[in-house]
């Protein structure tokens, strides 16, 4: 069960290095059963410059071509991959719809991206994407990902009814300044924003904390 959150985060990782890119997550949840949707899209331009220096043909498939066959041992978990390939953009939506606690029993520890039950509401882990250390001084990096952002829309019916704010929690436990994100509603959702430099500056996971 593990795998299939390492390839989601692992895709996410490779977009890092582009720029170009768009990352939506979203969830929803009832009675204790997830859905959840993980939809990243990069622009082609990327693809062809790239093809453009080598002299080859522009190959899509280590964004679009992901596979839903590793889905089917898994009993009870709906799950689906449909690529996204059209004139603009490449990449991949990854569905699952399953319970959250067979999902962590399955792999043995609390998956990222999947919300689980606190004391005080509710948690969702998003990974750190950086190297060891973080890569605060790397300017070039910051220039390409200072417009990016990941987006996280949360459906406020179900077991997120009594949902009404939002926080983001660093690897050192500490609350993040409101400029690093963003949590506004929009009638029965919220959408939060995090700028996507700001996870490429850690490889330990971020906290979002709802209440």
């Amino acid at each position: 069960m593990k795998k299939i959150f390492v390839l989601i985060t692992l895709a996410v990782v490779l977009m890092l290095f582009t720029g170009c890119l768009d990352i939506f997550h979203a969830v929803s949840m009832k009675k204790g059963q997830v859905e959840l949707t993980v939809r990243y899209t990069m622009q082609k331009a990327i693809f062809e410059l790239g093809a453009g220096m080598s002299g080859e043909a522009p190959d899509y498939s280590e964004f679009t071509d992901i596979g839903d066959d590793m889905f089917k041992e898994f009993q009870g978990l709906e799950a689906d991959v449909r690529p996204i390939e059209n004139e603009f953009e490449v990449g991949a939506e990854i569905y699952l719809k399953g319970s959250v606690s067979k999902m962590n029993n399955a792999a043995g520890e609390r998956l990222e991206f999947l919300p689980q039950k606190t004391d005080i509401g509710w948690e969702i882990m998003i990974p750190g994407m950086g190297d060891e250390g973080g890569e605060a001084d790397d300017e070039f990096a910051a220039a390409f990902l200072s417009s990016a952002k990941y987006r996280l829309l949360i459906d406020l019916s179900g077991d997120f009814r009594d949902i009404t704010q939002a926080s983001l929690i660093t690897a050192e436990g500490e609350e993040a300044p409101l400029e690093e994100f963003s949590a506004e509603l929009y009638g029965s959702s919220m959408l939060i924003e995090i700028p996507m430099i700001f996870l490429f500056l850690t490889d330990d996971d971020l906290i979002i904390r709802l209440n």
